[in-house]
């Protein structure tokens, strides 16, 4: 499913502005206010790429503030059309978000690029008559909404212009392939040998685009490779510090016991002190008395 589609006609100013009213409505409609009526589930910070910094297109949110709304409705819609079931006991009825956008360094230092990133962190809000979801759950949905295919349809979201360059690419190719095999058929027919031909053609074109599938399976992959490193990463860190917490809470005990040693060695010396001149006392009144 297309997870969002208001990206303008500019050769049609109705339609625009027609598209330009949804979005705010839209904007305006996922910015409630919490109330006691209302409950949260936190949204752990996450990330996602725009186009490269030279790309051509004009990103159409570029004010923090609309930039925010905008991936907030974005996510909000993708939930709704694609998460099957997402309407159960208590579905999210809004999402506050505060998102900002920064360049980021891809590939080498003298081949890389520089492209546009958002960050994202907020809430998710619920009816406060309904369960909440585990907060691990909803943050694995929200990074859904920008992964494989959904990562294009939020590109064509983010850039009015994208989603028109790529359906007249696909359009070219398609007109491209289309005159290729004209051309090819009218040789076979001249030449002999068309059906050869067009089989390796179709060969050429499946391969051509099983090569793309494996590229961005491999992509996605990657990511999830990474992502699993970071989770693992924390975790150990986090074990490293309680077993810090733990030989600094036993180090000090050892401290402490040792401190009560001292002391009870000192008592000891003073009661025996204290019992050595009772006795000299004594001896004394005795010796005295006789």
């Amino acid at each position: 499913s297309q997870a969002f589609d208001n990206n303008p006609d500019d050769n049609d100013k109705k339609d625009k502005n027609k598209n330009k009213n949804e979005m705010q409505t839209q904007s305006h409609q996922f910015t409630q206010t919490l109330t006691p009526q209302t409950q949260t589930v936190h949204l752990e910070p996450f990330f996602s790429n725009l186009l490269p910094t030279t790309s051509p297109h004009t990103l159409k949110y570029s004010h923090p503030k609309t930039l925010s709304n905008a991936i907030a409705a974005y996510v909000m819609n993708y939930l709704r059309v694609n998460i099957e079931g997402w309407r159960g006991d208590n579905p999210p009825i809004d999402m506050d978000l505060i998102c900002s956008k920064d360049k980021k360094d891809f590939g080498s230092l003298q081949n890389g690029i520089k492209v546009w990133v958002v960050k994202c962190e907020g809430e998710t809000l619920f009816s406060a008559s309904g369960p909440l979801p585990k907060k691990s759950l909803m943050n694995d949905l929200v990074h859904q909404a920008f992964a494989g295919d959904f990562h294009e349809e939020f590109l064509e979201f983010m850039y009015p212009t994208y989603k028109e360059e790529k359906m007249q690419s696909k359009k070219e190719m398609k007109e491209e392939i289309k005159l290729k095999k004209e051309q090819m058929k009218l040789q076979s027919e001249i030449v002999g040998g068309f059906d050869v031909e067009e089989e390796e053609e179709e060969k050429r074109n499946d391969k051509f685009l099983k090569q793309q599938k494996r590229e961005k399976l491999q992509l996605q992959r990657q990511k999830e490779k990474e992502k699993r490193e970071k989770q693992q990463k924390r975790k150990k860190q986090m074990e490293e510090r309680q077993r810090k917490k733990e030989a600094r809470d036993d180090k000090k005990e050892r401290i402490q016991e040792r401190q009560r040693q001292r002391e009870r060695n000192k008592e000891e010396k003073r009661n025996k002190k204290t019992k050595e001149v009772k006795d000299r006392s004594g001896r004394l009144l005795r010796s005295r008395s006789t």
